[in-house]
């Protein structure tokens, strides 16, 4: 049986510095939400990402889908945010554009302009998994959007899953910034109810991906492969 990756006293810290304190920024000036906005699609909104449990009778507390930091060593502060191209319809009678409106970016201050380096495309409607247990662990609450240094190189990779409708289930991507090409590379994209385990050679942690179909629980684990500089599927059983 693999032992999972963090500890409880570990994750309670990860779970404050994730969701409950400020996001980190070093120096330079940040970005408001009204200079994101300015820049992005016109009618979209700033996503809220779900930091609790769902509790009946008792609101959901979210925080605003926006970390300002470093990628490289150069002085500019990028931003990251998670953006929807349109507003919650909840109960109300959806279009194919609401089922591919969530999105994040990377912004960055350029010439004293802000600029869109790079955007993830549109696909599903809200950051988050579906999943196979009976609730979330705070673990998979800090996967549905954030920084994480999962290798321990000193680098954040950015981390992020969206859900869809029905058969379309949930995606979760890791990408990581490239500052010789000065560009987002995608690492994974699996689907699923996503766990990270710890890995053999105590870097990059294996992925365990847990999805449910025609009352079928089905798992892959991938584990990141060096020479492709990315996660695939692996050949050891969970």
């Amino acid at each position: 049986m693999r032992k999972k990756m963090f500890p409880g006293s570990w994750l309670a810290g990860l779970y404050l510095a994730l969701f409950l304190a400020p996001s980190t920024v070093t120096t330079g000036k940040e970005i408001s939400e009204e200079e994101i906005l300015s820049v992005l699609p016109a009618g979209s909104v700033i996503a809220g990402i779900r930091t609790r449990p769902y509790e009946d009778g008792v609101k959901t507390v979210r925080k605003k889908a926006i970390m300002q930091f470093r990628l490289s060593n150069q002085e500019d502060i990028e931003t990251i945010v998670g953006y929807y191209t349109e507003p919650d319809r909840s109960g109300e009678e959806q279009t194919a554009a609401y089922y591919s409106r969530v999105h994040v970016a990377l912004l960055a201050q350029k010439n004293n302009a802000i600029k869109v380096l790079w955007d993830s495309g549109g696909w599903g409607f809200e950051f988050g998994m579906r999943r196979t247990e009976d609730a979330y662990t705070d673990a998979q609450r800090s996967l549905f959007f954030g920084l994480r240094d999962l290798n321990a190189d000193g680098r954040d990779e950015l981390v992020f899953c969206r859900t869809s409708f029905g058969a379309e289930g949930s995606q979760f991507e890791i990408w990581q910034y490239d500052s010789q090409k000065e560009k987002m590379i995608q690492i994974c994209e699996t689907s699923g109810s996503i766990e990270l385990l710890e890995s053999p050679s105590g870097k990059w942690p294996v992925i365990r991906a847990m999805s449910f179909h025609a009352s079928t629980i089905s798992t892959v684990l991938l584990e990141y492969d060096s020479e492709l500089r990315r996660y695939k599927a692996s050949n050891n059983k969970s």
